[in-house]
């Protein structure tokens, strides 16, 4: 159980930067394609979709690997990394829909296709991985003496939980007080710091 509660709470941190990364999201994509109800499922689709894509793929890979909390460490640490990159692509993504003259000139159909293309160029990598977190960490602390899996139910529990205070901060404080970028990147920040903790204890899980 020690290593439940471990690795539970570094899917708790997870959990929580990864819904402040898709709060922070939701406002940069704003600042391109408005408030529509058409560039916000953009945004919730392929952040969601890419962490499906990736639980589905990554998640194979991870049961193959004989020190997942190692890897899980490393895809945080990268996410951290390409999250931090994503307002940057923002601007380039911005400065090519004004190029080709937006939705009055495209029309809604081909807008919504450039829309979900430019988002997918955006945060498509780092929501692939982070649909591989999940797994990694559950296999690390699973692997040994537990054959049922009754601590999984627990690790995702704990990963929600973390989901929802990382909506309801990120919405109701730290966008309020730091603005959208500053709020990314103290979540990127967080983040390494998890995979950082990770990476040390995947010296003693293996040990």
């Amino acid at each position: 159980m020690r290593n439940v509660d471990k690795v539970g709470g570094l899917l708790l941190v997870s959990g929580a930067c990864s819904l402040v990364f898709q709060t922070a999201w939701f406002h940069e994509f704003r600042l391109i394609f408005g408030a529509s109800t058409l560039a916000s499922s953009a945004v919730l689709a392929v952040f969601m979709g890419g962490i499906g894509l990736g639980n589905a793929v990554l998640g194979k890979w991870v049961d193959r690997s004989d020190q997942p909390l190692r890897l899980y460490a490393k895809l945080e640490a990268i996410i951290s990394f390409l999250c931090a990159l994503t307002p940057f692509l923002v601007g380039g993504v911005r400065i090519a829909y004004v190029a080709i003259g937006g939705q009055e000139s495209l029309g809604l159909i081909i807008a919504s296709l450039v829309r979900l293309l430019g988002t997918i160029f955006v945060i498509g990598v780092p929501a692939f991985l982070m649909g591989g977190t999940l797994p990694a960490a559950v296999r690390a602390a699973t692997q040994v003496g537990d054959v049922a899996r009754h601590s999984v139910g627990k690790l995702y529990g704990l990963n929600t939980l973390g989901a929802v205070i990382g909506v309801l901060l990120g919405s109701f404080y730290l966008l309020e007080t730091f603005g959208t970028r500053e709020t990314l990147w103290l979540a990127c920040v967080v983040n390494l710091g998890n995979a950082t903790v990770a990476w040390f204890l995947s010296k003693r899980f293996s040990g």
